[in-house]
């Protein structure tokens, strides 16, 4: 069975995260630059441009997992 987001992206699209649940204006956003597993678990990594905490990661690589158990719901990851 495939994971809530999984095969919903592809390398090249740009992706918002939510970092929290019922928090919208708190996110990540990049390109999707590959999938791969990281312990574990299924992510989408991306080239991270907007930052909406604090901006320290534009620049950095971030891993959006492909689903969540903890904080799962339906816009947590959206085209940018």
């Amino acid at each position: 069975m495939a994971l809530k987001f999984e095969n919903k992206f592809n390398v090249g699209d740009k992706i918002k995260s939510q970092d929290f649940f019922g928090k919208p204006e708190y996110y990540i956003a990049g390109e999707i630059i590959r999938t791969e597993t990281i312990r574990g678990a299924k992510v989408y990594s991306i080239d991270i441009v907007e930052d909406t905490i604090d901006g320290s990661r534009v620049g950095d690589v971030g891993y959006v997992p492909m689903e969540v158990s903890f904080m799962e719901f339906d816009n947590r990851i959206t085209l940018y």
